[in-house]
Order: C-alpha cells, then sequence, then structure tokens
C-alpha cells in the first residue's frame, strides 16, 4: 500500500506484509481489494490470504520501506480471500467496519487496541453498502440480504438473479442492483429496483 501527497507529489507512508514474498509466490498477496481509512489514524487492508490487517497510520510514515508491525491481523468473514471493499459507519461513540467474502459477512467495533467481532453469518457477499442503519450485501448466488447493522440481525432477503462482483446502489428511497456477468459478454442485462418502505 502506498499514498501519495498531492502538494509534494512523494510518497508520505507506506506498508508490505512481513512475508510478502510467500504470499506473492502463492498469489495471496494484499491486491483486489482497497485498505479503508477507519479514524483514529487506523487503517485496514485485506489481503488474498483470507486476513484483514489493522495498521496505524503514523508506524507507516515516510518512504522508507515499512514491513510488518501490525496492530493486528485477523481473519476475514469466512477465512477466504476477500475480493470486496469494506464498508465504515461512524457514529458518535463507535466506528464499525463490515466486510464479506465468498463465505460470510461480518461486522466489528474498531478501537485503538484491534478490532473486535460484534457479529458473523455464513452468507457470502460483494461490497457491503450502510445506509441508515442497514447494510445491504448482495450474494452472487442470487439474493440481496439486509442485516440490522448493529445486530446483524436478517431484516430481508431479496430474491434476484445471480451477479459477478456487484454491489447494490441504496439512494433516494430506492435500491438499484445489476444482476448478470460482465464476463458474459452480454448486450443486454437485468436492473433489479426495489423501493425502500
Amino acid at each position: 500500500m502506498i499514498a501519495l501527497d498531492a502538494d509534494v507529489a512523494g510518497i508520505v507512508g507506506n506498508y508490505t506484509p512481513e512475508n510478502t514474498e510467500e504470499l506473492d509466490a502463492r498469489d495471496a498477496d494484499l491486491g483486489s481489494t482497497a485498505p479503508v481509512l477507519l479514524g483514529g489514524g487506523l487503517v485496514a487492508q485485506g489481503g488474498k490470504d483470507g486476513k484483514i490487517r489493522l495498521l496505524d497510520w503514523r508506524a507507516m510514515r515516510g518512504a522508507v520501506p515499512h514491513r510488518g508491525g501490525e496492530v493486528e491481523v485477523g481473519s476475514t468473514p469466512s477465512g477466504s480471500d476477500p475480493f470486496t471493499a469494506v464498508a465504515v459507519l461512524h457514529t458518535d461513540s463507535v466506528t464499525r467496519m463490515f466486510a464479506a467474502d465468498n463465505g460470510g459477512t461480518a461486522a466489528w467495533t474498531v478501537s485503538p487496541r484491534g478490532l473486535d467481532r460484534i457479529w458473523r453469518n455464513g452468507h457470502a457477499g460483494t461490497s457491503p453498502v450502510v445506509v441508515d442503519g442497514l447494510v445491504f450485501v448482495y450474494d452472487p448466488a442470487g439474493r440481496l440480504r439486509v442485516y440490522e447493522a448493529f445486530s446483524g440481525r436478517s431484516i430481508a432477503t431479496l430474491e434476484c438473479g445471480p451477479g459477478h462482483w456487484t454491489s447494490p446502489i441504496v439512494a433516494a428511497g430506492r435500491i438499484v442492483l445489476p444482476e448478470g456477468n460482465s464476463n458474459d459478454r452480454e448486450l443486454s442485462g437485468v436492473l433489479d429496483i426495489w423501493r425502500v418502505p
């Protein structure tokens, strides 16, 4: 992970895992997902090795290479590789992080000492979307699941077709979800639209 400061056009911080050569050799590096800023100087970074690394931005500052030094290394929701983005919900008292992978969806609270899992289920998903205390997660097998953000309680399961790495869009009282797989190279497709009650 490399961060650039636009004002000075130089590297202001960097990080790589201690075992980066081993991860690269088995294609389990940090690719396919992006870092997420959690606040308080903390950054979460998923890896194709099924791990989420919690990093302290202050420990990564400067152009000198930084290897290891994670605040914590924990599992993705099911321990499989995450090809999805993480969602973050900041409230007055706590920050929560939500992630999904090929075998589960989970939520954590964030503190300076690490990530504390608050709920988990065995439902696969793409990148979660958090709106108004609800978490929307598309299961590529063909379901859009809605959870209560704080408890993980299932609110609804909306039937839809299968897809490939799409995520829901929630705005203006609507939920929009494209179906299908771009790898199929179809010239038409399906766009599901639900009204939020």
